[in-house]
């Protein structure tokens, strides 16, 4: 093997070492990226000549997939690029901040809108986009999770539904480990037995609910039957917070049970029995099922029968089949009742064992025979997927096959021929929601239309369920054209109560609040109309995510995590005999607010669902030091408050009630005003007035005129601005001037001072006087001396 002698080269200069391979390969690279740049820079800049700029936006979901997206759904937009000005989006569209390159809308309204970004330079033509915004027909997706279990040859698969626009983060991942649950913790399974009711909860938690002697004691029932009464069955209804039980009673001397309802109220934790009382044979075991709607709509079956109940059972009877027999055996070859399956909108389906399908609808009280689907041998079951129709699911041979299956297509075909018509030609309403939240000053409008041919006297009817603790107001209009009439109700749901200077302040809360649900449907009704079930539930109470935020003050990483500082004890409540040392925690507090100690400071609230900005707030609210500083005032006084009492101070409020805990001692359960001679009494209205809103200019003002660390908690005290109490913590640092020293110490510091310019004095006349004799009194004198031996 041959090799270069050292230093030669051939063809051309090759790198020696690998030191100088490394600075050539080094010197190369840097004209690569040179020479890349400058092109780029070039090419930017004829672009930027021609007036070109790359620019994008588009929207979507909470979801993965765009399966739903209507009248409910939260719509995310999103614009990438320079020269935004702002989102144009139509009235009937509510968007969070329009001036936001990416922010969030709702359209509230079905149909196409057109949405665009608004940039400088662009047409509208040019970014412009049309979303068809579907009405909510579908509310829920779903998913499942599987695994497997030890040593069997089986899987445990566990179905997740929820709610896209209310789920967790982990819920919209399809991986969440348990439900997202929002305030009340609701029950997932019902267990019982004849003389006992569980309730399970996340994490394989049971509670007993009851036991029947307790109930029967409850109900008030005969105390002599209690032996005889059995608990058939348990079953949630259209309520969510709400349990319906079947109890049974054996007549005595017949072959017949007596059945009677229950319902339970997680919410309200009450107990009541309904009016409602079926008899059915002995021999037969019951379920049931509850329809989704304000009141209660119900179907108890059988083996052979099928019962119904419909608007709070004002209307009853059993199924009929085309020829009229309530054993709907008769109609399906002997088969038995296998499952009844209804989806969100009212279509029912009766699936028999032998795959025969009936179909029936809520207010509908007679079935139809369904085409065949399903071969007769093989095991199905209803399921319904996330736009709530039927899913056929084959489970033959140990293998689940699902397959959609057409119920309203089925059902037009099956009827075609039988003489009947819808009464109506649309039903529309602004229902959209699946729950809506009201607080105290709220108020819920809503609208149906409905259009019928002439003569039809189809109307909307608004049926409430649950307690009576909204007002209503109603307006209806009516138009007739070329035959076809048209009807619109719009009705406003709201509270009028007045909790100010009541006594019984959380009594008074709790009796009006709760839950209530609300449906709107067409007064006539028939097989063949469009689903026009629509019922929304209506939570009158405290929003658990609602809560309030100084304006301005963020939570963010400060320059120091955590610090400790002291409280002199005369800056204390209660003249303490020490001072105070306090960790302050900004993981806990965030970081404070800097205020020159000459400035007032006036704070402004701002009220906020989760995320979500509602309001600033206007009402009225107070403010106190939590380590009980009191070295801080306000610039208004109760006569400029306009005050004709005495108002309300921390000073009073503190001595009447002196055995609770600060933040407990004022609030909207006692929060009296001072604008009336008929409440408080006459004082001195030169004092501070402690009481600050966003319109009385109230102002804090730090009375020593020094550095110091305050941290403030506020809380909103006027009784009719919401069912929460609306509290938040923020902290102020001071800066300025050092803090006052003790004045003992400044006399001894003064003194030593004086001392010493004495002393420097002293020093300072004596050195004068050596310079004095030295270089002009002595030479002076040698001048003098010299001149008389002259002479």
């Amino acid at each position: 093997m041959s090799s270069w002698p050292r230093g030669r080269s051939v063809g051309r200069s090759l790198p020696t070492s690998d030191a100088a391979r490394k600075r050539s390969r080094g010197r190369y690279n840097i004209r690569l990226f040179l020479a890349m740049f400058w092109k780029k820079v070039v090419a930017a800049g004829v672009l930027l000549l021609l007036g070109y700029s790359s620019a994008l936006w588009r929207y979507r979901t909470n979801t993965k997939t765009y399966s739903i997206f209507n009248t409910r759904t939260t719509i995310h937009l999103e614009y990438e690029g320079p020269d935004f000005i702002e989102w144009d989006i139509p009235g009937v569209c509510s968007v969070k901040n329009r001036t936001l390159q990416n922010t969030i809308m709702i359209c509230s309204v079905q149909g196409v809108h057109t949405i665009r970004p608004k940039v400088y330079g662009k047409t509208a033509e040019a970014e412009e986009r049309f979303l068809y915004v579907d009405r909510p027909s579908e509310c829920f997706l779903w998913y499942y999770q599987s695994s497997r279990v030890d040593n069997k040859p089986i899987q445990n698969i566990v179905m997740w539904i929820y709610d896209p626009e209310n789920a967790s983060p982990e819920e919209l991942a399809n991986n969440a480990s348990q439900p997202s649950i929002e305030g009340l913790e609701l029950s997932e399974i019902i267990l019982w037995t004849k003389k006992e009711v569980f309730l399970g909860y996340a994490g394989l938690r049971f509670f007993k609910l009851i036991c029947l002697e307790e109930l029967v004691e409850i109900l008030k029932l005969h105390e002599e039957d209690i032996n005889k009464f059995t608990i058939h069955r348990a079953t949630y209804t259209s309520d969510p917070t709400g349990i319906a039980l079947l109890l049974v009673h054996p007549i005595m001397g017949s072959q017949s049970s007596m059945m009677h309802l229950v319902f339970y109220n997680e919410n309200t934790i009450k107990w009541e029995l309904q009016d409602f009382v079926l008899y059915f044979p002995q021999d037969q075991k019951l379920n049931a099922l509850f329809l989704y709607s304000a009141l209660p709509n119900f179907v108890i079956w059988d083996t052979k029968t099928v019962y119904y109940s419909y608007h709070k059972y004002s209307k009853n009877g059993y199924m009929l089949s085309p020829l009229g027999y309530q054993d709907l055996t008769s109609f399906a070859n002997n088969s038995y009742i296998h499952q009844v399956f209804i989806d969100y909108f009212g279509n029912g389906v009766i699936k028999m064992y032998n795959n025969i399908m009936l179909y029936f609808k809520i207010d509908v009280t007679d079935v139809s025979l369904l085409h065949k689907w399903v071969n007769e041998n093989e095991n199905t079951v209803i399921l319904i997927n996330t736009n709530g129709e039927p899913l056929l699911t084959n489970l033959n041979y140990g293998f689940a096959k699902v397959s959609e299956y057409p119920l309203m297509l089925e059902l037009y075909s099956s009827i075609y021929t039988e003489v009947t018509s819808c009464p109506y030609l649309l039903f529309e309403s602004s229902i959209y929601l699946n729950d809506i939240r009201m607080d105290k000053r709220d108020e819920l409008t809503f609208w149906s239309q409905i259009v019928y041919p002439e003569n039809y006297g189809v109307y909307s009817i608004v049926e409430i369920n649950g307690p009576e603790i909204l007002k209503q107001e109603r307006n209806v209009d009516y138009e007739t054209a070329l035959g076809i009439c048209t009807k619109n109700l719009t009705v406003t749901l709201y509270q009028r109560v007045d909790y100010e200077a009541v006594n019984n302040y959380s009594q008074l809360q709790d009796e009006n609040m709760g839950h209530v649900m609300i449906q709107l449907r067409p007064s006539q009704f028939a097989k063949t109309c469009p689903s026009s079930n629509q019922a929304i539930h209506v939570l009158v109470g405290c929003y658990t995510k609602r809560h309030i935020v100084l304006k301005g003050y963020e939570n963010k990483k400060c320059r120091h995590e955590n610090l400790k500082y002291e409280i002199e004890k005369q800056y204390l409540r209660g003249n303490p005999p020490e001072n105070k040392l306090i960790n302050y925690n900004v993981s806990e507090y965030g970081c404070p607010l800097h205020i020159y100690m000459t400035e007032k400071f006036h704070p402004v609230l701002q009220l906020y669902d989760d995320d979500e900005f509602v309001e600033d707030v206007t009402a009225n609210f107070i403010i106190w030091e939590i380590h009980e500083r009191i070295d801080f005032s306000y610039t208004v006084t109760m006569h400029s408050a306009g005050c004709v009492n005495e108002a309300q101070t921390w000073k009073s409020m503190i001595k009447e009630n002196k055995d609770l805990p600060i933040d407990k001692v004022w609030g909207p359960e006692n929060y009296r005003h001072c604008f009336s001679f008929s409440s408080g009494k006459p004082g001195d209205l030169s004092q501070p007035y402690e009481i600050i809103n966003s319109s009385n200019k109230n102002e804090i003002i730090w009375k020593t005129h020094h550095i110091g660390f305050y941290v403030f908690r506020v809380k909103i005290i006027d009784p009719n601005y919401s069912f929460c109490e609306l509290t938040t913590t923020f902290a102020i640092e001071i800066f300025g001037i050092l803090p006052r020293t003790d004045p003992i110490m400044v006399l001894f510091i003064l003194l030593g001072l004086i001392i010493i310019i004495f002393i420097c004095l002293l020093i300072s006349y004596f050195q004068y006087l050596r310079i004095f004799r030295k270089f002009i009194y002595e030479p002076s004198v040698k001048s003098k001396n010299k001149k008389k031996q002259r002479q």
